[in-house]
């Protein structure tokens, strides 16, 4: 049925979920030593004095200097909101810069729609972004991602796009801001009336010519299954045939050993085309193993990781200790930097910038260092090879892609 404004309401109002959920600090195995990279360039403003000598040894930081003021974030006791609300910032930050990343929850609770609905309302309420986000789920998982926007941005226009081709027909007639005669080109994409479209894998394949026809402001794909479909494998090459400003895969397992999805997934998140190419020159001559150890090894680089992040958060002294989780110290720098995009956007250009490494950080530690040093050799292996056999290609990639 339709409200007032003749918007396609759903039939039934679900019953909101706002019980707490149980914790689970059980980080997921990646590989070791891989690193998620910066939402876009900015990694030069860590803020420490000696860290122009190092952005000199790191060729993907461009020397640059905020020169904002910032205070450490004191997460000392951090609570699943306050993750759930980096994750989120994190994601804005990576939308402002149009790159594409990874988000990997394996726990019981599973905060993917969560995360996914606080991303969308933040953009909208801080930065007065309301163009079409595109959301697609389980066939089973509607309901519980169309409970979750309710309870956490009922600002949201949220339509269910599914069903019948009646029921279809009936949600582009009354959503849908053009009529329902394909365009032919790219330059007729419009702007529909949702903010976002929950929808699944077997209608979006079905659809997928009536989707071309909006520019999206983001793509999120959810695999909600341990390990990745043929289903949802085989949507994210139809998939790339869409027009987005911003794509985020959301998956349970980081357990990658199909060269096959790592390429299909690090293609989706379209980094950069010629980017692909100088991977894929790379990826010549080398055993199935070694490709896939390289893809999965870059594939982190682009992933935040929800139990990192939450140990991140709560307890910032322990990113000092020479014994750190590379991968929550990695999770931090991808904090730090996200905030730092941030800053850059505020309204208030005086205003603090927040820190979560401590004051007493040395970020010219070992172990830092060889973070930044596998950054640089993951970063790498995106650039134009110099090798006989393979073509060398333009280099229009800037130091962030």
């Amino acid at each position: 049925m339709r409200d007032d404004d003749g918007r396609v309401m759903i039939a039934e109002r679900r019953s909101k979920r706002v019980g707490t959920r149980p914790h689970r600090d059980r980080p997921i195995t990646e590989a070791k030593g891989a690193a998620p990279r910066a939402p876009g360039r900015g990694e030069e403003e860590d803020g420490h004095e000696d860290f122009p000598r190092l952005l000199e040894q790191h060729t993907q930081f461009d020397g640059e200097s905020l020169k904002q003021p910032c205070h450490t974030l004191t997460h000392e006791n951090s609570s699943s909101y306050e993750t759930v609300r980096a994750v989120a910032k994190w994601l804005v930050a990576t939308w402002f810069e149009k790159e594409g990343v990874c988000f990997v929850d394996n726990s019981e609770e599973c905060r993917h729609a969560e995360v996914a609905a606080t991303f969308i309302a933040e953009r909208k309420r801080q930065y007065n972004e309301m163009g079409p986000s595109l959301i697609i789920v389980g066939e089973g998982q509607l309901d519980a991602w169309s409970q979750e926007f309710d309870r956490v941005a009922p600002d949201l226009n949220v339509v269910e796009y599914g069903g019948s081709a009646t029921c279809r027909a009936s949600v582009q007639h009354h959503e849908w801001s053009f009529s329902s005669t394909v365009a032919s080109t790219q330059n007729n994409l419009s702007q529909p009336r949702f903010n976002v479209l929950l929808t699944t894998p077997s209608t979006a394949m079905l659809d997928i010519v009536l989707l071309r026809q909006v520019r999206w402001e983001s793509i999120i794909l959810v695999e909600h299954m341990q390990k990745f479909t043929a289903k949802t494998s085989s949507l994210m090459s139809r998939l790339n045939s869409l027009t987005a400003n911003h794509r985020t895969l959301m998956f349970r397992s980081a357990d990658f050993c199909d060269l096959h999805v790592t390429l299909n997934i690090l293609e989706f998140l379209q980094r950069a085309p010629c980017s692909m190419r100088n991977l894929e020159a790379r990826l010549l001559n080398l055993s199935h193993h070694e490709a896939c150890v390289q893809t999965a090894a870059l594939l982190s680089v682009v992933t935040m990781d929800y139990q990192y992040c939450q140990r991140a958060l709560r307890n910032k002294q322990a990113l000092s200790e020479i014994d750190i989780d590379m991968g929550v110290l990695h999770t931090a720098r991808l904090l730090e930097l996200s905030e730092i995009v941030l800053a850059r956007h505020k309204t208030n250009k005086l205003a603090s910038r927040e820190s979560i490494f401590p004051h007493t950080f040395d970020y010219t530690s070992s172990h830092y260092l060889s973070l930044l040093h596998h950054l640089q050799v993951l970063h790498d292996m995106y650039r134009p090879t110099t090798d006989g056999g393979a073509v060398q290609e333009e280099a229009t990639a800037t130091g962030h892609q």
